[in-house]
């Protein structure tokens, strides 16, 4: 039997039990839930697995070619996401115990079930799941979300590395400036020294003549130095220089 009872909700609920009116029984309760999708045979189960998004399996564990457990066993790495319980009786407790310890199972209910208990247990698989799903969405996104940070900073970087590179350079050149002139401002303030250092020792002996002359190399100098120093200081020739 493969039944399909569809509603509003996005919550699909797999039911497998090879007794037909406990299958029934069980679509009855929940249809009005859930999306239930039902089948007496385990190996329809799987197809039924294969075509629809299940969120949680609702198994009998003694079924004819295929028991609860080894149901879950198959479907366990394909769909691990899935919530799956299991009913049962006490002789199967122990094998039940055994597949709830390696991950197989998520709850077991003895028969005879408590309607409202299995109600519950149900509500709790559904709500379990969304945990999961939303929980690997939030690590996807998370993971996402560094992995662009990492590229962001990575990228920045580069471009910092490139400044600094740049900076380094515009610094060598800026020296190298700065050491020509000085060099150029040596020459010419050494030269004024000169001739004002004759014309104080010997001002009364040189003729008048020679003083102008004197002065006039004097008064060059001060003129090329001063010059020099206007366009070392001129900002728009040091933002040209210095322009990354």
């Amino acid at each position: 039997m493969d039944a399909n009872f569809l509603n509003e909700k996005d919550h699909n609920l797999l039911i497998i039990d090879d007794e037909v009116d406990i299958t029934k029984a069980l679509v009855r309760q929940f249809r009005r839930k859930y999306n239930v999708f039902a089948s007496t045979d385990a190996t329809d189960a799987l197809k039924i697995m294969e075509r629809e998004k299940i969120q949680v399996v609702l198994s009998d564990q003694r079924m004819p070619g295929m028991t609860g457990v080894d149901f879950f066993a198959q479907i366990k790495d394909k769909y691990p996401d899935a919530l799956k319980l299991i009913l049962t009786g006490y002789s199967d407790i122990e094998a039940v115990i055994g597949a709830i310890n390696e991950g197989q199972v998520f709850r077991y209910v003895k028969k005879p079930w408590n309607p409202d208990e299995l109600e519950s247990i149900i509500r709790e698989a559904f709500e379990k799941y969304e945990l999961i799903t939303n929980n690997r969405k939030l690590m996807s996104s998370l993971q996402e979300a560094n992995q662009n940070l990492e590229a962001k900073v990575k990228a920045r970087t580069l471009e910092l590395e490139k400044v600094n590179s740049r900076l380094s350079e515009l610094n060598i050149e800026k020296n190298r400036y700065i050491g020509m002139v000085a060099h150029d401002l040596r020459n010419p303030i050494g030269v004024a020294g000169s001739f004002s250092d004759i014309l104080i020792d010997d001002f009364d002996t040189i003729p008048k003549e020679t003083q102008l002359e004197y002065l006039g190399h004097i008064n060059a100098s001060c003129d090329f130095s001063l010059n020099l120093i206007r366009d070392f200081l001129d900002v728009s020739k040091l933002r040209q220089v210095y322009s990354i």
